[in-house]
């Protein structure tokens, strides 16, 4: 049966949206299709808010390359083009894992996110295709983290 991508980003949303709310924050999905912002979370009196752009997909998980001298396994989401970020602006990158077991959330601050492309000294006209691709030691700090995004709406 063919994917239907819409539907993978819904689950990423809702799965990510149910964590938020278990970490007493408040956590609403935004209209569908419409670029930009999937969620929009606020601490409990709803006084400060945070915006995350969701990234889903159904296995990200990828084996390591033969070129990688760590042997390290990576993820893999396709992504756009990032080089703006914002303190407010957070992202969710959601590997489903066939949900075969726990999706996993790499929740990061889009300046590390923005960090990556712009350091990768490619420009956007050179990715038609853009992926956040990275391996597993990079990510490992984000792995279902929520501490940052909490501290950001807490603080």
């Amino acid at each position: 049966m063919p994917t239907n991508n819409q539907l993978v980003g819904a689950a990423g949303v809702h799965f990510v949206a149910a964590a938020l709310n278990y970490h007493d924050l408040h956590a609403a999905p935004t209209i569908r299709n419409v670029p930009g912002v999937d969620l929009i979370v606020s601490d409990r009196q709803g006084l400060k808010s945070a915006a995350i752009q969701m990234k889903t997909a159904k296995w990200a998980s990828r084996p390591a390359l033969k070129s990688d001298s760590k042997g390290l396994d990576r993820y893999e989401w396709d992504n756009h083009f990032v080089e703006n970020h914002s303190p407010s602006l957070f992202y969710a990158f959601v590997d489903l894992k066939h949900f075969e077991e726990l999706p996993v959330v790499f929740l990061i601050p889009s300046e590390i996110v923005s960090t990556y492309y712009t350091e990768s000294g490619r420009k956007r006209e050179d990715w038609p295709r853009p992926r956040f691709h990275v391996n597993e030691e990079f990510l490992e700090p984000f792995r279902n983290n929520y501490r940052g995004l909490i501290d950001f709406l807490t603080q």
